[in-house]
């Protein structure tokens, strides 16, 4: 039998059908490591050179704010401007997505992964929700690295989050009739942590979560994530991953976790 890895962006890969978010969490961790730390323009500057080439599945605020800024708007009016345009509707699930790799990154500390992965969440997405997500998502990961149960972690991540995503982290696991299918970060999270927690291993994890969620390339993607932390990654025979992609998210995770530990 192949040995677990504990490989979040691994897990992702897997738990991501379409392949855009985990693309765009193993860019991002990488500029993370390239920078020595979160540059947000140096950030902005690798999501743009994509937005120019082969960008693909990730969704329409990243796209139209990515756009404006192509076109010489500044980039906080840019994802300003797509709020207005979007009625307030920037709070998709892309943020949430990529902060796996700032849970990755090393060289964050710890007590900066919250408010850095906030920061990074706001270069696209304006709406509070998308911020408080992102956070989440990056303290989920960054608790399991360092050891904690998947319980301990998402505790800690309603501890450092505040609003919707607050409360629903801080509820018991809610009946799976009350979770959705849709793109709304908070939700998203809330069905990824219920599907991790009520798995019984890996493939588990992924299968019920891509059962559920349908065309919707939303939850299984954080799913990936919190299950190769919680159980290892293993081979899914249904939902096999490209080898080069796996081959990619293991050098990833390979240099800015175990690569830049400080």
């Amino acid at each position: 039998m192949t040995a677990p890895r504990f490989n979040p962006l691994l897990g992702q890969a897997i738990g991501d059908r379409i392949g855009g978010p985990v693309r765009m969490a193993i860019m991002l961790g990488e500029c993370i490591a390239d920078a020595g730390g979160l540059d947000p323009d140096a950030v902005l500057q690798r999501y743009l050179a994509w937005h120019r080439t082969d960008a693909f599945d990730t969704g329409p605020t990243w796209s139209a704010v990515l756009e404006y800024i192509a076109n010489g708007i500044a980039p906080n009016t840019a994802a300003q401007r797509v709020h207005a345009e979007q009625r307030g509707l920037t709070a998709g699930a892309n943020t949430a997505h990529r902060a796996t790799a700032i849970g990755c990154a090393a060289v964050i500390p710890d007590a900066q992964v919250a408010d850095a992965a906030r920061t990074e969440a706001r270069l696209t997405h304006w709406h509070p929700d998308a911020a408080e997500s992102s956070a989440a998502t990056a303290t989920i990961v960054r608790s399991m690295l360092r050891g904690a149960t998947l319980a301990a972690a998402v505790s800690e991540a309603a501890r450092v989050t505040t609003g919707l995503v607050h409360t629903l982290l801080s509820t018991n696991t809610p009946n799976r009739s009350q979770l959705s299918r849709g793109g709304y970060a908070p939700k998203v999270l809330e069905a990824a942590v219920y599907f991790t927690r009520t798995a019984t291993d890996f493939p588990d994890a992924i299968g019920q979560s891509i059962h559920f969620a349908g065309m919707s390339n939303y939850c299984p993607v954080l799913v990936g994530a919190f299950a190769a932390l919680r159980f290892g990654v293993v081979p899914v025979e249904e939902y096999p991953v490209d080898e080069a992609l796996a081959r990619e998210a293991d050098e990833a995770f390979a240099r800015i976790w175990r690569g830049r530990v400080t």
